[in-house]
């Protein structure tokens, strides 16, 4: 299934012991920027925390994993991004720099098992992931 969105959520149900599709289920979170890494722009770290925010008040997932899709998890930051960055004053680099904050603090305050399936390249700030 190809997906337009920076990231996005996939939901598989979990089977009970007795056999029997459960109501709990396993949320996957793919970075989709495979044409460029899966590297982090401000765009798709509010995209990643918005989907954390979304798995933390979803009762039903018990488990995350994280992925990215094409050949490589992640690059870590978008070098076209921060070479932006560059030109942004004190308050939006501090904006930016918040965007990244927010993204690690949502996934740290799950209380879900979370496991990275990692693939390819991970640098950076993925590396946090």
């Amino acid at each position: 299934m190809a997906h337009s969105l920076a990231a996005y959520l996939h939901y598989i149900p979990l089977v009970g012991s007795d056999g029997r599709e459960s109501e709990s289920r396993m949320a996957t979170l793919v970075l989709n920027r495979p044409d460029a890494a899966n590297a982090f722009t401000g765009e798709l770290l509010v995209r990643i925390t918005e989907l954390l925010r979304q798995i933390r008040d979803d009762t039903s997932v018990r488990l995350l994993t994280l992925q990215g899709s094409g050949k490589h998890f992640s690059g870590g930051a978008d070098l076209h991004w921060m070479k932006a960055s560059a030109q942004l004053d004190f308050e939006g680099n501090l904006a930016e720099a918040k965007k990244l904050s927010a993204m690690f603090e949502s996934l740290s305050a799950l209380t879900i098992p979370t496991i990275a399936v990692i693939k390819g390249a991970v640098f950076g700030g993925a590396v946090g992931l």
